[in-house]
């Protein structure tokens, strides 16, 4: 079964050029033209595989697109390439879980491959053998612990920090 791959850009030669690598790759691609379009349509088909979505469209943006699909059920886990201007914050699309951001001019080659790693791990952070980031849970239970470990030397004295260590 071949990949879908959607894809939103307001740039007709960036959307040509991005529907004809795809499609040149066995892809069944769907795009529309801009934000308003592009809801449109995610709404009546087959949840794709991967979309790929210009943070800068008129009418309805890049980031709105990403809220609506993250707040649909069938499609709050796909994953989602941004392609954005260098002016353009990444934190409110991190926000939704947003991941993969191009830069414009975009680098073809580079798109291709983040596209294949997400179309086949679903995240960067799914990948086997990927050194997973902190845990904050973990983090916050240490700080805690060593919390109690030090108000218990204020306020107990060292002798009962005996009792903690045994």
């Amino acid at each position: 079964m071949p990949s879908r791959i959607f894809i939103a850009d307001d740039n007709p030669e960036i959307l040509k050029q991005l529907v004809q690598l795809f499609e040149s790759k066995q892809c069944d691609v769907l795009s529309a033209i801009n934000g308003k379009e592009a809801l449109d349509l995610l709404n009546i088909n087959n949840a794709p595989h991967l979309l790929i979505i210009d943070a800068d469209m008129p009418a309805v943006d890049g980031l709105e697109v990403c809220k609506k699909v993250r707040a649909e059920t069938r499609l709050k886990n796909i994953p989602i390439i941004i392609l954005k201007e260098n002016w353009v914050e990444e934190t409110p699309f991190q926000r939704l879980g947003i991941e993969e951001f191009q830069l414009k001019p975009l680098d073809i080659p580079k798109l291709y491959e983040t596209s294949a790693i997400l179309l086949k791990y679903g995240s960067r952070s799914r990948i086997p053998g990927k050194k997973r980031g902190i845990n904050k849970e973990m983090i916050a239970l240490v700080i805690i612990i060593l919390a109690v470990l030090v108000l218990s030397v204020i306020l107990l004295g060292t002798d009962n920090l005996k009792f903690w260590i045994q």
